[in-house]
């Protein structure tokens, strides 16, 4: 099985988040592997980000209108993963186009009502969130 897009970038999100805080703790409580241990996470973080924009950005394709991005690294369209959607526009690590181009693909597929995931009676509770966060990130 390949990799949901979104795993990696909720593990990115976390890794630089969790990475921050060690860094802080490590400052206020003079323990300098704790800061570099964070520091090392902020820097995966980083790498992580970089490799998914890299292979966001490969595995999009352009010629569909509008632009289709798969749910799993190298797949065929799979739309219809909207719970896969959510969670990769909830992590905040995307770029604006990328956003558009989740957001504008589900609109135009019926994957989305009123600008919320889901299509005709099926709105998504709680995934609703991440298209939001999405939104105004």
């Amino acid at each position: 099985m390949l990799p949901h897009f979104s795993n990696n970038a909720e593990a990115s999100r976390g890794f630089h988040d969790l990475g921050r805080v060690w860094i802080e703790l490590g400052k206020k409580t003079s323990d300098v592997a704790l800061a570099k241990a964070g520091a090392r996470l902020v820097q995966e973080a980083a790498a992580m980000k970089k490799d998914l924009f890299t292979s966001m950005g490969k595995s999009v394709d352009r010629k569909q209108n509008p632009p289709y991005m798969p749910a799993v690294v190298g797949d065929t369209p799979t739309w219809g993963k909207g719970r896969v959607y959510s969670e990769l526009l909830h992590s905040g690590v995307l770029s604006e186009e990328l956003v558009r181009i989740v957001k504008e693909y589900a609109a135009a597929n019926g994957g989305s009502t009123l600008g919320l995931p889901g299509g005709g009676m099926r709105l998504g509770g709680f995934l609703n969130s991440g298209h939001a966060y999405g939104i105004i990130q």
